[in-house]
């Protein structure tokens, strides 16, 4: 994508539980116009893979692809996974016209509001493509609530390169968690500069006005400085607290998603745009269904709000206070603690409490996870 269109890039580890419990794996795109944003081939390559969507029917009740996943192989072992393609080329159309699909209705995904009714599967394609080819376009569309939508998505695995070492990576469902790679990082100089700039995401404080009333104020770029500003999706720090952590392993015959990706786990980890903010992110499985995000500012000292790499298996229990919107039909918040201990180097139990943090913090129904 051209930069002149892009607002900002959100870095990779954002979290949005229930559905991205785990730092996601991937990077969006927010656009700063409307209407049809070309959409290109990042290099010279090959489309080798198309997952076509359709969420909508045509007059005679047949489906019409309105959204596709296409994968570029560039070399052998990297590749780079584009989503938010409204449309594609003819000629592409025409190549997948070639290849029997696998299609598949009603599909679902935790975490997302629509993932597509109907999904159809190109594999082992072998579509050769030139650096700068215009492949397709995506688009910015008003949400309900008057905002915008985040329309293109980029992940990028390089197989060439061995996984981090310190994460047992059995418990993602996807292998692109542990061979992820900066897509911009592919690139050089002058290109590069400018996507690197980008990485932040636009925050919109609310105003309020004379009568008590709140009108929306005007977004203000929050840019990511820390290195390395692409983010950090693999967070887990050996014999700490900090990291992500599982209720159980997938189930790998399950294609609807995976762990890290279906509100199954909790993690304690730092904000992809301002990591000096800490973040306990709850995905739905502790009491009450409670699901979201408690951000902290890391303490160096005593068990309030302790910096997660600093947490050991000591036998303390540290305790994190703070706001968490829940998942129940009244759409109640909770203002509680998130009291957690780490037993060893695999094994946490967590709980959420209603009251402040105290001095003789004690479970009474904790809940274990681990990795």
């Amino acid at each position: 994508m051209d930069p002149k269109y892009i607002g900002s890039m959100i870095p990779l580890g954002n979290v949005a539980p229930p559905g991205h419990t785990s730092p996601v794996d991937h990077i969006y795109f927010e656009a700063n116009t409307d209407g049809h944003i070309p959409l290109y081939a990042p290099a010279d390559g090959w489309i080798t893979h198309v997952m076509a969507n359709s969420t909508k029917k045509d007059a005679n009740s047949d489906y019409v692809f309105d959204s596709y996943v296409v994968t570029y192989t560039i070399c052998d072992g990297l590749v780079l996974d584009f989503a938010g393609y409204v449309d594609v080329n003819q000629s592409l159309k025409d190549e997948l016209a070639k290849h029997s699909d696998e299609c598949k209705s009603g599909i679902t995904k935790v975490g997302h509001d629509d993932a597509g009714e109907r999904q159809c599967d190109y594999q082992n394609l072998n579509f050769k493509v030139t650096s700068g080819e215009e492949i397709g376009y995506t688009e910015r569309t008003k949400t309900a609530d008057g905002g915008y939508n985040l329309p293109f998505e980029i992940w990028t695995a390089d197989y060439n390169l061995p996984s981090p070492a310190q994460t047992d990576w059995s418990y993602y469902g996807d292998e692109r968690y542990a061979h992820n790679y900066c897509t911009f990082d592919l690139y050089s100089g002058d290109l590069k500069n400018q996507f690197d700039a980008k990485f932040g995401s636009y925050n919109t404080q609310a105003i309020k006005n004379s009568d008590g009333t709140m009108s929306p104020g005007t977004p203000e770029f929050v840019q990511r400085t820390v290195a390395p500003v692409c983010g950090t999706l693999d967070q887990d720090v050996v014999g700490t607290l900090q990291g992500m952590w599982f209720s159980h392993k997938p189930d790998k015959s399950d294609k609807s998603g995976n762990v890290g990706a279906s509100g199954q786990g909790i993690s304690f980890i730092h904000n992809n745009i301002d990591p000096a903010k800490g973040e306990v992110v709850v995905g739905g499985e502790l009491s009450n269904n409670i699901a979201g995000t408690l951000e902290f500012d890391p303490a160096h000292s005593g068990l309030i709000n302790r910096e997660p790499s600093e947490v050991k298996a000591d036998g303390q229990i540290y305790c994190y206070p703070g706001h968490i919107q829940t998942l129940d039909a009244q759409n109640n918040s909770f203002d509680g603690k998130i009291l957690v201990q780490l037993v060893d180097n695999h094994h946490v139990k967590v709980e959420n409490q209603s009251g402040t943090c105290g001095a003789n913090e004690a479970f009474k129904t904790p809940y274990n996870f681990s990795r």
